[in-house]
């Protein structure tokens, strides 16, 4: 995809976000500050994600990562 269509892109996703925390870190980007030194932990990731993108790792995590085989032990 050529640099101008996915600029435009971007505009376009930019203008969509509802969220001021998303669109905080959005502009901390843009203006190219270290989002990286916050102590917020978790806290940062807070809502990033729609319900269904969670649900879809939550079901993921519970399929393949929550599975216990009592052979893989010995």
């Amino acid at each position: 995809m050529y640099a101008e269509a996915r600029k435009l892109q971007v505009i376009e996703q930019i203008l969509r976000i509802e969220n001021d925390s998303i669109l905080d870190e959005v502009e901390a980007i843009i203006k190219n500050k270290s989002i990286t030194n916050r102590k917020n932990g978790f806290k940062d990731f807070s809502g990033i994600w729609t319900e269904k993108e969670a649900e879809e790792i939550k079901r993921t995590i519970e399929e393949s990562c929550a599975k216990i085989n009592p052979n893989d032990w010995k």
